[in-house]
């Protein structure tokens, strides 16, 4: 019997289908205006269609409040080339109620032309809808069950205990091999561990780490 006779054939996947799903996407131009989006996104902004969103930026949009943390990240996309991928993040929506909040999943990426050119950005992000907040942490930053909080614009992300001692370490200077010694782990468990750091302070390269710890005022781990 043909297996290939036995395929079903693929639905394609839709606009309506895309906004039935909570994904929202847009475009942006390197000076961060929206060039196009879907027609949820621009419902979500309080806009009558997506035509309604061309050439405006975030800062005049309904999460304006937050426009400076997207603009530093949509900046460095674009004068880093590095890709923004799957990063929760709160932002402030339109409702019957009003303005609330809503945690979503976002991911952004550089545009380029033909002649490889970086043009704008890309992006997408997919409602949370049960993801809940933080519970209350003391001033240091750890709550009840010794874990610590990163600052709201991180995402609302929180660091194990695990993960805050080899912070610390790496803080200090050392090098993976070294950290590995001083716990009495293995290489590879300690990479795994800087890998999941990375991604929760939203870090590129090993390097970043000391200076976003130092930009969210968190140095007080050390």
């Amino acid at each position: 019997m043909d297996i290939n006779k036995q395929k079903r054939k693929r639905p394609t996947l839709t606009k309506s289908d895309i906004d039935k799903l909570s994904i929202y996407t847009w475009v942006k131009d390197t000076k961060f205006r929206f060039m196009s989006c879907s027609e949820n996104l621009s419902e979500l902004a309080g806009e009558d269609s997506p035509s309604g969103m061309i050439g405006k930026d975030d800062f005049s949009l309904i999460w304006q409040k937050d426009a400076s943390f997207f603009r530093e990240k949509d900046s460095q996309i674009i004068k880093t080339e590095l890709k923004y991928i799957n990063v929760v993040e709160t932002i402030d929506i339109l409702t019957d109620r009003g303005i609330s909040k809503q945690h979503i999943l976002i991911t952004k990426m550089p545009l380029f032309n033909k002649k490889g050119k970086c043009i704008g950005i890309a992006g997408s992000h997919l409602n949370l809808p049960f993801y809940h907040n933080p519970p209350e942490a003391a001033e240091n930053g750890f709550d009840e069950k010794g874990r610590f909080w990163l600052p709201s614009k991180l995402g609302n992300e929180y660091l194990t205990k695990k993960e805050v001692t080899i912070l610390r370490v790496i803080l200090l200077g050392k090098t993976s091999k070294q950290i590995a010694k001083i716990l009495g782990v293995s290489y590879r468990t300690i990479e795994e561990h800087t890998e999941k750091i990375k991604r929760k302070l939203q870090c590129s390269y090993k390097h970043e780490i000391h200076s976003i710890v130092v930009e969210y005022g968190i140095t007080h781990l050390l």
